[in-house]
């Protein structure tokens, strides 16, 4: 199950009222029936540190989010 953000009204899901702004956890056909007042929040937070502290032990040097190493701007 994916979260989702309520965006323009309120939603009831499950005898329960999400207000504008609310964060929602729904399956995916849940959340395509609507598809109009959700924004999906993509999941970062723990497997991307991961990522990253693999890619340090990997490399020997720390890679910022953007790719490159040490601060350093890729474009």
């Amino acid at each position: 199950m994916a979260k989702y953000k309520v965006k323009h009204t309120t939603i009831l899901h499950n005898k329960k009222a999400y207000a504008e702004d609310s964060i929602i956890e729904l399956k995916e056909e849940d959340a395509a029936r609507l598809v109009d007042f959700l924004e999906l929040i993509p999941e970062t937070t723990a497997n991307n540190k991961q990522q990253n502290k693999k890619n340090e032990n990997k490399t020997g040097e720390k890679q910022d989010d953007k790719g490159g190493q040490d601060g350093e701007k890729t474009v």
